[in-house]
C-alpha cells in the first residue's frame, strides 16, 4: 500500500511538492467531518471504478465554507499513474 504525503510551505515557490513524514491538522469538528466525507467519497470512486484515470481532486472544489487563508487538500489518485 502507498500513503504518501506531500506539500508546500506558505512562502515555497517550488514546483515540486516536499514529501513529508508527519501532517498536523487543526480545524473545528464540522471541517474535519467534512474532510473525512471528501476523503471517503475518493476512495469510494477509486475503488467502484477500477478504470478512474482523474489524477486528482481538491477539496477546496467540494467545501464551500473553507477560508480563502485555510490551505487546500488534494487527494490525488495512484491508478492516474499506473501503467496499464
Amino acid at each position: 500500500m502507498v500513503f504518501k504525503f506531500y506539500g508546500y510551505s506558505r512562502d515555497n515557490n517550488e514546483d515540486t511538492p516536499t514529501e513529508l513524514g508527519e501532517v498536523s491538522v487543526l480545524a473545528e469538528p464540522e471541517l474535519l467531518n467534512s474532510l473525512g466525507q471528501f476523503i471517503l467519497s475518493c476512495a469510494s470512486e477509486i475503488e467502484v471504478d477500477k478504470k478512474t484515470k482523474w489524477e486528482h481532486r481538491h477539496f477546496r472544489d467540494v467545501c464551500s465554507h473553507l477560508s480563502p487563508q485555510c490551505p487546500d487538500f488534494i487527494i490525488v489518485n495512484p491508478q492516474a499513474y499506473q501503467e496499464s
